[in-house]
Formats: structure tokens, C-alpha cells, sequence
């Protein structure tokens, strides 16, 4: 069995060599600017625990490595532009949307869009960072170097939000663990809750859903897609 090398050294890079230890399996966290020579990636699968990382000698000689499973993907993953051009060219339901790109698009934007929108960072902006809850009233809070950097989306008034843990195998096959339920606290994940029992109607929209995306990339591994809920259907939040 081969071992695996994950690109990150931070907590789920940690998480996953205890996992892996009583499956046999070596896993090797590394940092963006470990040496070379310490790490037994030509005879690896790699992957990677974060999203987006900056060019150095380690990462530049892993990205040429056809053992870097997923590679071309994380990039456009990470980026909410792509990530939403994705999900609409798939008609997979998400809130309206629209590039920023300059202050001229604001009386357009409010039209299509209504009063109270969300502007959000095309890159990084976790935990309620990088994300502002604009009207036409507050358009002044926005820095000036968001524009060309950001989209713009509707605010849902959504009843819940639940997250969905799926894996796709070399061949295809998926499978997917109950929904979480999950609770927020100033834009921070607090808690993910899941049910004795879960919906099975959203449960089967959801597994659709993250199934659609998965195949479509030919995505091998493990994804996570949180979705609102609108009633008693789902619409993919990122």
C-alpha cells in the first residue's frame, strides 16, 4: 500500500496520519517549505489539506507529480468565481450571483439582486472574514480594492444550513455520510449536529447534488458541500 503525502501540516493534516495509522496506512504531513529530501513523495499519492498555496520549491516540484491526485482541481475550487460557474453550468440550484468588478454595477446589481446582498472575497474569507452584508445605504463600508476581487450575492432568507460529507472512489463510486445540521455564532461555525433519524428527502437531494459535482470533475476523494435550506429544498451555499 502506498503511503500518502498531504500538502499542509495543520490540524487535519494531523488528524488524517492518526487516522491512518490503524489502517496501515503512512501518511506524511508536510509543510509549503519543507525540504525536498525529507519527504517520500515520488512513491506517494499526494493530496492536500488546504485549498490554495503559494509557489515554492516543495509545491512546485508536487505539482508536477501525476500522483498529485485532484491537482487541477483545488485551484478553480478555491476560487468562488469558477466555483459558482461550475455549479450554474451544472443548473444546480445556488443564490443569484453576480461578479464585482467596479462601482458602476451598483443600481444593476441592487435590481437583479434586491436591497441586501452579500459581497464576498473570491478567495480565503472563512469564518464571517472577507464577507460584508451591503444595502444601498452602506456601500461605503466596502474597502476599494474588493472590486475585481469579489461577487455578489443574494441574500437567502434561508431556515437552516446543513453540510454534506461525501467521497468518490477511483471508479466512480460514491458514498456519503448522514447531513449535518449546522449552528452559527457571528459567522462562525459552532457546532455541526446530525440527526438520529435524517431527512431523507433532503439527504437524497443533497447526495444528487455533491454526487453531480463530483463526477463531473472526476473528483477521487473527499468533498464537503453546504447547502440552505429553502423549505424543503436545498440550494448550495459553497
Amino acid at each position: 500500500m502506498k503511503s500518502i503525502c498531504v500538502l499542509g501540516n495543520g490540524q487535519l493534516g494531523r488528524m488524517l496520519r492518526q487516522a491512518g495509522e490503524p489502517l496501515g496506512i503512512s501518511v506524511y504531513p508536510i509543510g509549503i517549505d519543507d525540504k525536498l529530501e525529507t519527504i517520500p513523495y515520488q512513491h506517494s499519492i499526494i493530496t492536500t489539506e488546504i485549498e490554495r498555496w503559494p509557489e515554492t520549491p516543495l509545491t512546485s516540484e508536487l505539482a508536477h507529480q501525476a500522483s498529485f491526485i485532484n491537482r487541477d482541481i483545488f485551484p478553480p475550487l478555491a476560487d468562488r468565481l469558477p466555483q459558482k460557474q461550475l455549479l450554474d453550468s451544472l443548473a444546480l440550484t445556488t443564490a443569484p450571483w453576480q461578479p464585482l468588478t467596479n462601482q458602476t454595477q451598483w443600481p444593476q446589481l441592487f435590481t437583479e439582486l434586491g436591497d441586501f446582498v452579500i459581497v464576498k472575497c473570491r478567495t480565503g474569507g472563512y469564518d464571517g472574514r472577507g464577507q460584508w452584508r451591503i444595502t444601498p445605504d452602506n456601500l461605503s463600508i466596502l474597502p476599494a480594492e474588493i472590486y475585481g476581487q469579489a461577487i455578489v450575492e443574494k441574500a437567502i432568507p434561508f431556515l437552516g444550513e446543513v453540510s454534506l460529507v461525501g467521497a468518490r472512489n477511483i471508479n466512480g463510486q460514491c458514498v456519503f455520510y448522514p447531513l449535518t445540521y449546522n449552528l452559527h455564532q457571528e459567522g462562525i461555525l459552532r457546532a455541526s449536529i446530525a440527526f438520529p433519524q435524517p431527512d431523507k428527502k433532503l439527504q437524497t437531494q443533497a447526495e444528487l447534488m455533491l454526487s453531480t459535482i463530483m463526477t463531473k470533475l472526476n473528483y477521487v476523494g473527499v468533498m464537503a458541500m453546504e447547502c440552505f435550506i429553502l423549505n424543503d429544498k436545498l440550494l448550495i451555499n459553497e
